[in-house]
């Protein structure tokens, strides 16, 4: 797993760093999916972007996340990096708590959430 580093840029712009990501969004899928997908992770919280693992990436369409601890109301922020256009997905942190984010086009997401313990274990991906 590679982490990027946006010391420079407090937001993250695919824009700038898409030879980086180059490689990994442009990966074809091996077919499209056509029904809810699981994939258990161990993303904590660390205010930085980084690289899905394959299993996430090929499962569930994540590219990159990133885990924030920055927020007033919410206290913590799941970003995502989505290949999918479409689609439910649905985070569980490790308190058992879940979080529900619809997209309709890939790009950037985000959901803020309270948590007594915010690592997410499960990525839910419904199409």
């Amino acid at each position: 797993m590679e982490t990027l580093s946006f010391s420079h840029h407090p937001a993250f712009r695919p824009h700038h760093y898409l030879p980086k990501l180059k490689a990994v969004l442009l990966k074809p899928s091996i077919s499209p999916i056509t029904m809810a997908v699981n994939v258990d992770v161990n993303w904590t919280v660390n205010n930085e972007w980084t690289l899905s693992a394959e299993t996430a990436f090929d499962n569930v369409g994540i590219a990159a996340y990133r885990l924030d601890n920055t927020g007033e109301f919410y206290i913590f922020r799941i970003n995502i990096l989505t290949r999918y256009n479409d689609g439910e997905y649905t985070f569980t942190d490790a308190s058992g708590d879940t979080y529900s984010l619809s997209i309709n086009e890939s790009g950037t997401h985000y959901v803020d959430y309270n948590s007594s313990n915010a690592t997410i274990t499960n990525v839910n991906y419904s199409p």
